[in-house]
C-alpha cells in the first residue's frame, strides 16, 4: 500500500521527469528554430554554413578551390565557387559568380548604367574584407547609376590583368576601365607577353597564380583542428558555425604567433629585393603594359583610369601619348596621412583592412563624380 510520503516522492519524480522532458523539447525546438533561421539566411545570402565545419580541417588564407586551371589560357577564379578564408586577422566567405569574378552577377550587355571594370590583385579582390565593404563596392552602393565590376584576382600582375581585360573584360562593353595599381602587382610578372621591348599578346602563356606574400595558415588536417566524423555536426548550419568559432577561440594565440612569424619573415625577405626604384626592367615593363591597356581601351572607345593605392614612393612612367591622355590619381599621400590616424592593414596580414577600404572607397566616389559628372544618390550621400 502506497503511503502519502511515497506518493509525494513519486509525484516529485514525475514532475522532475516532466520538466526535464519539457526542457529537452524546448531546447530541441529552439535548436530547430535557430537551424531554420540559419538556413533561411544562408539560402538568401548564398552562404553554405557547413563550410565553417569543413574549414576546421582545411584552414587556409586563400582557399585553393577558388582557382581553376581549365581550357582557358590563364588561371582564373572558379565560377560559382564558395570558400571560407581563415586567419588570426579575419574570417571571410568568398563567393565567385558564374563568370569567375568575386562580384554579383552582371550581364555582358550593359543595362543603361555607367559601367566600369576594376582590375587589380588581391588588394582589389578585397582579401580579408567582406563583399559589399570593398573600395569598389562603396561607390556602386552610393550611386545607383554606376556599375563597378571587380576583376581583381589574388596573385595577378599587370600582365595577367591585361590579358584578362582583352579576353574577358571587353565582353562587358564598359565605359571605363580602372587599374588599381600598387608596387607589388607592378613588379609581379608571370607571362611571356613582353618581347623585344613590346607587348605581344598572341599565344601568351601563364604561370600559376601566386598569392601575395601569403600569411602562413594552418595546414590541411592540422592535428589541432582535426575533427571526428559527426553527421549532425557536419550537416548542421548552426552547429558548424558555433563549433568553428569555438575552435578559433581555442587556437587564437597559436594562429597569431604563426601569422606574426610568417609576416615578419616575408617583410624581411621583400626588403632584400631590388624593389621598384632600382628595378629598371620592372619600370619599363609596367610602362609597356599600361600603354597597351590604354591603346586597347582607346580603340574600343573606353576611358582609361589608373589609381595608385599604396603608400609607397613608386613613380610611374607613361610611354607614348598616353601621358597626356590618361587619368592618373595617386593616393599614396592620402594613405600616408591616414596611416598616422590608424593602421591601414590588418594586425598581421598586410592587406588593407575594412577601414582603409572605406577610405579608398570615399576617395573613389570623389574621383568618379568628377570624371563621370554624376553625383551620388542624395538619399545615400547623407549616410556616407
Amino acid at each position: 500500500m502506497t503511503t502519502a510520503r511515497q506518493q509525494r516522492t513519486k509525484t516529485k519524480l514525475l514532475l522532475i521527469t516532466f520538466n526535464i522532458v519539457l526542457l529537452l523539447l524546448s531546447l530541441g525546438a529552439a535548436f530547430l528554430l535557430a537551424e531554420m533561421v540559419m538556413r533561411i539566411y544562408g539560402e538568401s545570402h548564398g552562404i553554405d554554413y557547413t563550410l565553417y565545419m569543413k574549414e576546421l580541417t582545411n584552414s587556409v588564407r586563400f582557399p585553393d578551390g577558388l582557382f581553376i586551371q581549365d581550357d582557358a589560357p590563364y588561371p582564373r577564379l572558379r565560377p560559382n565557387a564558395q570558400g571560407l578564408a581563415t586567419t588570426s586577422d579575419f574570417s571571410v566567405m568568398y563567393n565567385i559568380n558564374s563568370k569567375g569574378l568575386r562580384d554579383k552577377e552582371y550581364d555582358y550587355k550593359p543595362n543603361g548604367k555607367t559601367r566600369m571594370l576594376a582590375f587589380g590583385d588581391s588588394f582589389t579582390f578585397g582579401e580579408g574584407v567582406d563583399y559589399g565593404k570593398r573600395f569598389t563596392d562603396i561607390p556602386e552602393s552610393d550611386n545607383t547609376h554606376l556599375e563597378i565590376i571587380n576583376f581583381g584576382v589574388p596573385g595577378y600582375g599587370l600582365d595577367q590583368e591585361l590579358i584578362l581585360f582583352a579576353r574577358e573584360g571587353l565582353k562587358y562593353s564598359p565605359d571605363y576601365v580602372i587599374i588599381f595599381i600598387n608596387k607589388v602587382d607592378a613588379i609581379r610578372y608571370s607571362t611571356n607577353i613582353i618581347q623585344n621591348d613590346s607587348v605581344v599578346m598572341n599565344n601568351a602563356t601563364f604561370g600559376n597564380p601566386r598569392n601575395d606574400s601569403s600569411t602562413l595558415f594552418l595546414s590541411r588536417d592540422d592535428p589541432l583542428l582535426r575533427q571526428k566524423e559527426n553527421v549532425i555536426l557536419r550537416n548542421s548550419y548552426l552547429l558548424s558555425y558555433l563549433n568553428y568559432h569555438l575552435h578559433l577561440l581555442l587556437i587564437k594565440k597559436r594562429m597569431e604567433r604563426t601569422d606574426a612569424l610568417f609576416w615578419n619573415n616575408a617583410l624581411n625577405s621583400s626588403q632584400g629585393g631590388r624593389g621598384w626604384n632600382n628595378n629598371e626592367v620592372a619600370q619599363r615593363r609596367t610602362a609597356l603594359i599600361l600603354q597597351k591597356f590604354y591603346e586597347i581601351a582607346q580603340n574600343e572607345g573606353i576611358r582609361f583610369i589608373i589609381i595608385k593605392i599604396d603608400s609607397s614612393d613608386m613613380k610611374l612612367n607613361f610611354s607614348g601619348d598616353m601621358g597626356n591622355e590618361v587619368s592618373y590619381y595617386d593616393l599614396s599621400q592620402d594613405l600616408r596621412k591616414e596611416s598616422k590616424k590608424y593602421t591601414l592593414s590588418f594586425t598581421y596580414d598586410k592587406h588593407f583592412n575594412q577601414k582603409t577600404h572605406r577610405f579608398i572607397g570615399e576617395k573613389l566616389i570623389e574621383i568618379l563624380s568628377n570624371i563621370t559628372n554624376t553625383g551620388p544618390d542624395p538619399e545615400k550621400r547623407e549616410n556616407i
